[in-house]
């Protein structure tokens, strides 16, 4: 509990006892101290405190990982006891200025061994993975991919360099909910250091996994040495996979192409490199960055690295049905596919996928557009934030709802001008209006395949 420590100084003092001695403390890599305000479940809460174990004792300092992580606590070393109070004899004072206010409008603390997850057996047990995609797999879409079966998720591509800056709108798409576990923090950036400390920054929120973006083609992120760039040295990911690694004690995975273009396709030794630093998996975009997403993504390279690689692979690209999906596992032995631009045609492919993996049969899956577009809505309103004058929370949340409904829509009679349609409304209630009476009028139609038609080819990590 928190108490007040008394005096004119308002910080309270944390007193905690060591927990009692389990199997699960035998694998512990530190202590988590959880602390939100009560009754508040906001993705951008709780605020979190961590110990690491060094030689089996709690000891050592703890970071309040609001920002970067600054914040210092003291430990008092005894034996099996301990207080903590925030630290004034270190850096600048900083933590003790920003602690101060915290920690005095909080009050529940929640103290649990931190076991590192066990990644590979969760995927094991779900293998259809939501593809992480910019702009896309935000907080919200995420929360809603998991309730309809998907496996792991990863938030969207989340720049090292405005984690070091502690940029307000990068923070923000670090945010997850507890519904997503188990859910991975993707960062690219080139420069170690810089990565692992976003890392830490990224364990420290409660990520259950880092990932590293070595896939985006985009050329904003290409020109800085970042994204796909990365497969074009050897040594740089070497480097990196180094430092992240050892900066953070949850696992560290990674995406990649096949390589930056035909004649250096190199996906087998970053899977090596991968291995030898005790990387948990690898995923394979079937393309390289110069084909960005053109062409079809070549599965019979992607089992090529599989055969050979020492740790899971995960397969990556136009897995748009389940049956597709599940062929994939099984014709190249992969681990996992990755689904991305398929769900934002059929967003029920996890369900189907998972369900024809263990049962041997496609599901037959209600497509209640109506219930989807609702709990789309309550995903948005829950992380919408108000962007002052000209981009209120509700303009917000009508263009995630037509940019989805544009997407949901492929396929189905009338799709051309139902897109006119909705994007000529402006206002929230009008567009789900439009929305509702749309998906209404097609619900007992089937959906025609457009896959060999363009969709989503501007890159999006």
């Amino acid at each position: 509990v928190l108490t007040p420590s008394g005096g004119r100084d308002p910080l309270p003092t944390l007193s905690y006892a060591a927990p009692p001695a389990c199997d699960a403390q035998k694998h512990a890599t530190g202590m988590f101290f959880r602390i939100a305000r009560p009754g508040h479940h906001s993705p951008q809460f709780p605020f979190f405190l961590w110990l690491r174990a060094s030689r089996g004792r709690p000891r050592g300092s703890f970071a309040l990982s609001r920002d970067r992580g600054t914040g210092s606590f003291a430990l008092s070393r005894d034996r099996g006891m301990g207080s903590f109070a925030p630290s004034r004899d270190r850096g600048t004072g900083r933590a003790a200025r920003f602690a101060r206010p915290l920690l005095a409008e909080m009050g529940v603390i929640e103290l649990q061994l931190a076991v590192p997850m066990n990644l590979v057996e969760e995927l094991r047990k779900n293998p259809f993975v939501l593809a992480p995609m910019a702009g896309i797999t935000d907080c919200a879409f995420r929360t809603v991919m998991r309730e309809l079966g998907c496996g792991p998720v990863i938030t969207e591509l989340v720049s090292a360099h405005g984690i070091e800056h502690a940029s307000r709108k990068t923070l923000q798409l670090m945010a997850f909910s507890e519904l997503q576990r188990p859910v991975g923090i993707q960062l690219f950036g080139e420069t170690p250091e810089i990565l692992a400390n976003a890392a830490r920054v990224s364990e420290a929120r409660g990520a259950d996994f880092v990932d590293l973006n070595f896939g985006c083609p985009v050329p904003k992120v290409v020109k800085k040495g970042a994204g796909s760039a990365m497969l074009k040295d050897l040594k740089a990911v070497e480097a990196v996979f180094k430092a992240v690694k050892g900066a953070v004690s949850i696992p560290v995975t990674v995406k990649i192409r096949t390589g930056w273009d035909h004649e250096t396709r190199n996906a087998s030794q970053v899977a090596q490199i991968a291995y030898d630093e005790g990387l948990s998996w690898v995923a394979i975009h079937g393309r390289t960055r110069a084909a960005g997403y053109s062409g079809l993504a070549d599965w019979d390279f992607i089992a090529e690295v599989k055969a050979h690689a020492k740790l899971p692979i995960l397969g990556n690209g136009d897995i748009l049905n389940a049956e597709t999906a599940v062929r994939r596992i099984r014709e190249t032995g992969v681990d996992g596919v990755m689904i991305g631009r398929g769900c934002l045609k059929n967003p029920w492919i996890f369900k189907q996928s998972i369900g024809l993996w263990n049962q041997g049969a496609v599901p037959v899956v209600q497509k209640d557009f109506g219930q989807l577009f609702e709990r789309l809505h309550h995903a948005f309103q829950a992380v919408a934030v108000d962007g002052g004058p000209g981009y209120p929370a509700d303009r917000f949340i009508m263009l995630q709802i037509k940019k989805f409904a544009s997407w949901y829509s492929t396929g189905y009679p009338g799709a051309s001008q139902f897109r006119k349609t909705i994007f000529s409304h402006e206002s929230l209630e009008t567009t789900l209006s439009a929305v509702s009476d749309y998906f209404k009028g097609i619900a007992a139609l089937v959906q025609t395949d457009t896959s060999h038609e363009a969709f989503l080819m501007g890159g999006h990590g």
